[in-house]
């Protein structure tokens, strides 16, 4: 998966659960109840989208802070996204490198953010 490519060279310690399709995120939130930091998804997924995703997810991950990665240029998708709780839309890149990167300063950014917010700054 590109997000573990991006996170190896990274500073920051990270343990993911990584899902291919919306429905199984759906369900290990749901049945196992997994409580992350961070949730990372792409508006274009199988069968239900990213949005779809948002609309379905438990109550109790509202607060989780969620980026997503699209080629959407749609700003009706981008706007609803971010009425279901999206904090950042990063728009893909196309070449790996970029992407990775993109990646891994998405995930650097929010865990300084997440550690902040711990420490009482």
């Amino acid at each position: 998966m590109l997000v573990r490519e991006a996170m190896r060279h990274s500073s920051v310690q990270t343990r993911f659960t990584i899902a291919e399709e919306a429905e199984e995120a759906l369900r290990a939130l749901n049945v196992h109840q997994l409580n992350p930091d961070l949730i990372i998804l792409d508006l274009s997924m199988p069968k239900l989208t990213g949005l779809d995703f948002l609309e379905r997810r438990p109550p109790c991950t509202r607060g989780i802070p969620v980026i997503v990665f699209t080629s959407s240029e749609n700003p009706q998708e981008r706007s609803r996204a971010h009425e279901l709780g999206v904090r950042e839309c990063i728009t893909k890149p196309i070449e790996l490198d970029s992407y990775l990167a993109v990646i891994r300063s998405a995930v650097e950014r929010w865990s300084e953010e997440a550690e902040a917010t711990t420490n009482g700054v």
